[in-house]
């Protein structure tokens, strides 16, 4: 079985990173030569993946996984930030949305600090429709997902690597994941 080296730093992440960062504010910013720039979003969810599953296999290699210890990580890494900006977010649109709008955001923030803002979002409006500049935590749904991803890709890189048969037949796994992916975004079971 090939050994999995923990990445420490890679100039070339980074820099992947600041370009779809910049992707998705160019996109943002309506600059028309950007449409596509929201696929900046997908190009971070990659190297994220990327990075934990590095980090999850080559600690799972080395028998240092803790589950408690990579979940208390990651919410060390983003809660600060995020309840930051949640406390802007509600000074400034207090001052700023309307009343029923301001209502709605109110209504975000729950599901937001949970980590299931994408759900909200979701359910209450198009992400592309021209209603979503007036919510102001709509634009963390991305965050919402990634904090999914790391919840549940832990156990099941966890359980593959527990399971012989799994860890010999895991090119054919990951095949089948993508086949289904691609199944589901075709036909949106």
């Amino acid at each position: 079985m090939k050994k999995f080296e923990k990445i420490n730093y890679l100039r070339t992440i980074t820099s992947l990173r600041g370009i779809s960062v910049l992707g998705v504010l160019l996109y943002h910013s309506k600059y028309p030569l950007f449409k596509g720039g929201y696929l900046g979003v997908d190009v971070f969810f990659v190297i994220s993946g990327f990075l934990i599953g590095n980090i999850i296999l080559s600690e799972i290699e080395k028998k240092q996984f803790l589950f408690i210890k990579f979940y208390l990580k990651r919410l060390r890494r983003l809660l600060p930030s995020l309840i930051f900006t949640l406390f802007f977010t509600i000074l400034i649109s207090y001052i700023f949305l309307l009343p029923e709008d301001y209502e709605l955001f109110n209504n975000s923030i729950p599901y937001t600090l949970f980590f299931i803002g994408n759900i909200f979002f979701w359910k209450t409006n198009d992400y592309f429709s021209p209603d979503t500049e007036i919510m102001p935590l709509s634009h963390l749904w991305s965050l919402s997902i990634e904090e999914q991803f790391y919840l549940v890709f832990p156990i099941f890189i966890f359980l593959i690597f527990r399971n012989k048969l799994a860890r010999k037949n895991l090119k054919i796994i990951i095949f089948i994941g993508i086949f289904l992916s691609f199944l589901y975004t075709i036909f949106g079971f």
